[in-house]
């Protein structure tokens, strides 16, 4: 089978590959030793969590996590050595296991960091496309009220020290939704707004349109009687005659001599 013809070929929404499904699986004892049953299961629980968090990063930023992705392949790694132990080897085989559940979480945690991370720049862009040029509480009310809840959203994540990973990624993931509905409720709002910035550049644009045809006004009727008056006056002025000649008599008037 070409790998055209693969069914798991554009599994888009996952139906193919159903991962919470891993943990209802039964191991068989020459493949999982007995005692790393559990730890097996927490560890394809762990898987589920993080591919649901990697789907819902990649649906709200139309963008593959590479990082989280990475983390999943490393899991993979793990499993299939975890699984090539004997039953024997049942210390070395939970060691593996261990490991691949660790890089589920590290998976988790940057899909939750890239959502975090692109739900507070979507709101940043919206602010900056509007602010300045359109009043936004004349459409949204409670604008100022979102807005504050960003910032205080984003101090807190700041300032957390991090200390436990687990307890952080979980407020996180309370932050990243509320962040979300915000974006999503901002983005409703993009057309009236738009149409509204349009109304204002076009009102902008006739006042400035306005105040030019007022300024020429002013300066044409300003100029119009200076013009009129230094026209006026060039007329009215005497022409400056060099020789004057009178009853046959030329007359030079610079040196005052006459001809006979």
């Amino acid at each position: 089978m070409s790998r055209h013809d693969s069914p798991c070929v554009g599994d888009s929404d996952g139906s193919l590959h159903p991962a919470e499904n891993l943990q209802a699986l039964d191991f068989p004892c020459n493949v999982v030793e007995p005692s790393n049953t559990k730890p097996l299961k927490e560890a394809l629980a762990a898987f589920t969590l993080a591919e649901q968090h990697i789907k819902s990063a990649e649906i709200a930023g139309s963008d593959i996590d590479i990082p989280s992705v990475n983390e999943l392949r490393y899991f993979g790694f793990h499993i299939c050595k975890a699984l090539s132990y004997e039953k024997e080897d049942g210390a070395l085989q939970l060691e593996e296991i261990k490991k691949a559940h660790k890089h589920c979480k590290r998976a988790s945690y940057d899909a939750i960091e890239l959502g975090l991370v692109e739900a507070l720049e979507e709101i940043r862009d919206f602010d900056e496309l509007f602010s300045g040029k359109v009043v936004i509480s004349s459409v949204i009310s409670s604008y100022a009220d979102k807005m504050s809840q960003v910032d205080q959203i984003s101090d807190t994540i700041q300032k957390h020290n991090k200390a436990d990973r687990d307890e952080y990624y979980s407020e996180s993931l309370g932050f990243l939704k509320e962040l979300r509905d915000i974006a999503r409720f901002l983005k409703k709002s993009k057309d009236d707004l738009a149409v509204r910035m349009q109304e204002n550049n076009n009102a902008e644009s006739r006042a400035t349109k306005a105040e030019k045809t007022t300024r020429y006004s002013i300066a044409i009727a300003i100029l119009v009687p200076l013009l009129t008056v230094g026209f006026n006056s060039y007329k009215a002025s005497p022409v400056d005659s060099a020789v004057v000649i009178d009853s046959g008599t030329a007359c030079t008037p610079a040196l005052g001599l006459k001809k006979e």
